[in-house]
């Protein structure tokens, strides 16, 4: 799935056309790191946004094989936080923070604007007639 998310942020950073990105509902994992690669990001007022850094679910297998599989998810992790500072306002301090917290950083539209993982918040503007 991360191999995916890179390849389709690299897809939207090399784009010559503007690539504008728009969240709905959730944008959470990989779906978070896509978004911030967008020219121009925007979210509903009503979506949640996660991030959280990587996991590997397989501790099985040779010594030799699970030693390659940590050094390959930690350069990984790695692209990852890059991608993230190089996108939004999110210094590495908070980034490192919630690294080491091991769990998932849920954020509203609103924190995600003022750390510049989204541009706009989109509101309504159609009103319903009772």
């Amino acid at each position: 799935m991360l191999v995916s998310a890179f390849a389709i942020c690299d897809q939207i950073r090399c784009s010559a056309t503007p690539v504008w990105i728009y969240a709905s509902g959730e944008a959470c994992s990989a779906g978070f790191l896509i978004l911030t690669c967008g020219d121009r990001r925007m979210a509903y007022e009503n979506t949640t946004l996660m991030y959280h850094q990587l996991s590997w679910g397989s501790g099985y297998g040779k010594f030799k094989d699970i030693d390659e599989t940590n050094d390959q998810v930690k350069k990984d992790q790695e692209k990852l936080d890059k991608l993230i500072l190089e996108n939004t306002s999110i210094t590495k301090d908070k980034l490192e923070y919630i690294n080491e917290r091991k769990q998932d950083w849920f954020m509203d539209v609103k924190e995600a604007q003022k750390l510049g993982v989204i541009d706009e918040i989109i509101k309504p503007t159609k009103k319903i007639k009772k």
